[in-house]
């Protein structure tokens, strides 16, 4: 209920009992501390760089294949779009300006913010998640600390990856009904980019910080909203990085002897291993626990679609609209008065409450989808033969290749 601050004076009841200031007597308004929106040009020029960051970043992954120039171009990265910008220029947080304008005709959505939104999207289609490997300031800042990061347990790795769906669904809904930007709220490194900020920001990015010592990326692999997104648009990526160079290529190195040393220099986890003996001995039981899975999984999305239904009452009580109403509501039963809230404010509290109603209960369906998709992809047979990286998983960070002898060999 944080709202109740803002919506205070708002009340007649509250306002007759403190004397309204005389700005008359030579009281000197204070000039906003808020900087002016940047021109055209500015972003123009922004979003220049962005295409440019994103095509170099494919050029290193696919062509050049080379984890120095990535780190120089990350460096970079970090640099302009984060502490020259303070992090402003960001794909992740344009995210809920195109919830809002899908889900409401009235609000503005800039072409530019369109392009932000648009950009690594497009790229990952083509040639995987470049954008997270060499161009998002947020990558990079957890990457300066991540020394030697642990190996985390598979099933921890299934269980945490959870999470950015849920953000996801409630960035979208919070966005639509025009209720909080939650990504920009409660971005962690905004703090550290405009070198301000509220203690708990601070707090929460240096935690973050703290995490990717042991673990890396962990906001990109377990938080990061858009990451979703891009997961889904590098699944289907026309060319995506490659470990061990093939003929396909060019070169003459051949390709994957199998020797392991890319999935032990991949702190992601996102190297899938050939396919196993074993895992051909126990193929009968594994269709017999998809067949489960399969009958399961409806039952795993009405639950997690009548969950979102039964929060959807809190959740609304974060929307200043309803907080208003139940702030006034209260009032009025306090003060037992006779005098009705409006009927203008009891309505729109309500329209509010009903799109929460139908917001919450499709994110609690789309994360039943994600927990089903999930379990259904422990039963499926992987794919391949060879060490090869995850699409949906593979940041492109070109760490993996560095490793790999046949690509030295071949270099």
């Amino acid at each position: 209920m944080f709202y109740i601050e803002r919506l205070i004076p708002i009340c007649p009841a509250v306002v007759s009992r403190f004397p309204r200031p005389e700005f008359e007597s030579g009281h000197n308004i204070p000039s906003t501390s808020v900087p002016a929106p940047p021109g055209a040009g500015v972003h123009v020029f922004d979003l220049s760089l962005l295409l440019l960051a994103l095509t170099l970043a494919a050029f290193i992954a696919l062509k050049w294949r080379s984890r120095r120039l990535m780190a120089l171009l990350s460096v970079c990265s970090l640099a302009y779009f984060g502490f020259v910008r303070h992090g402003c220029l960001c794909s992740v947080g344009a995210l809920q300006n195109v919830s809002l304008a899908l889900c409401d005709s009235a609000a503005p959505m800039p072409w530019y913010v369109f392009a932000y939104f648009a950009a690594p999207l497009v790229f990952a289609l083509f040639f995987g998640r470049v954008f997270c490997g060499g161009v998002c300031p947020l990558g990079m800042i957890q990457d300066v600390v991540a020394a030697k990061p642990l190996r985390v347990p598979s099933w921890i790795e299934r269980v945490l990856g959870l999470a950015p769906y849920l953000y996801l669904g409630l960035a979208v809904l919070f966005a639509a009904t025009g209720t909080a930007f939650i990504i920009c709220r409660f971005d962690p490194f905004v703090g550290f980019f405009r070198f301000s900020g509220p203690p708990w920001m601070i707090l929460a990015g240096a935690l973050v910080l703290l995490a990717g010592i042991f673990v890396a990326r962990p906001y990109c692999r377990y938080i990061c909203p858009y990451g979703v997104l891009l997961r889904w648009a590098s699944s289907v990526s026309w060319r995506h990085l490659t470990i061990a160079p093939s003929h396909e290529d060019g070169k003459d190195g051949g390709g994957c002897v199998v020797c392991a040393l890319c999935a032990d220099s991949c702190s992601f986890g996102a190297i899938r291993k050939p396919v196993s003996a074993r895992w051909e001995e126990g193929r009968k039981r594994g269709i017999r626990k998809l067949a489960r899975t399969l009958l399961l999984a409806p039952l795993i999305v009405v639950v997690f679609g009548f969950a979102g239904y039964l929060a959807s009452g809190p959740l609304a009580g974060c929307d200043r609209r309803v907080a208003r109403e139940m702030v006034l509501s209260h009032m009025a039963l306090d003060s037992h008065a006779d005098t009705a809230i409006s009927a203008e404010i009891q309505a729109e509290a309500e329209w509010v409450r009903w799109k929460f109603r139908v917001g919450a209960t499709a994110v609690g369906v789309f994360f039943g989808l994600a927990v089903a998709g999930t379990l259904v992809s422990l039963s499926v047979k992987p794919k391949g033969d060879i060490f090869e990286p995850d699409k949906m998983k593979c940041l492109s960070c070109v760490r993996c290749v560095d490793y790999c002898p046949i690509h030295k060999r071949s270099s």
